[in-house]
């Protein structure tokens, strides 16, 4: 029931540094498609990260899967300033006239698409 870089900082004085994520389309394996409660083959975004402390230390690495049409990443612009929340939809939610409405595949490309230039925007900051 908390954060992770959170605890880490507070306990342990490990403050989270530079990382790399990707964020990709795969199809769900018979694994991860009874885990997730969808079918083979279904597109799902995989984020992998690996991140570093403070110091250039490994700090941490992950592997997680979602499922495309469950999860929107909201992105907020404003002078000088971006952020990229994700967050799960209800499974109705997408409307007629977003990306990949009635195409899973396509919406989850396109949301791939957008993530990366915003990950290759940050990394070019640090």
């Amino acid at each position: 029931d908390a954060s992770l870089h959170g605890v880490l900082t507070r306990r342990f004085g490990l403050r989270p540094g530079a990382g790399r994520n990707q964020i990709r389309a795969v199809a769900a394996d018979k694994t991860l498609a009874e885990l997730l409660d969808t079918q083979t083959g279904t597109p799902l975004l995989m984020l992998q990260g690996q991140g570093m402390d403070q110091h250039g230390r490994p700090l941490e690495w992950f592997t997680t899967w979602h499922r495309a049409e469950q999860l929107v990443f909201d992105v907020d612009v404003s002078m000088g300033h971006e952020s990229v929340q994700p967050r799960l939809q209800s499974p109705a939610a997408p409307t007629e006239s977003s990306p990949g409405a009635h195409d899973p595949l396509a919406r989850a490309e396109s949301l791939v698409a957008e993530l990366s230039a915003e990950l290759a925007r940050l990394r070019a900051q640090s």
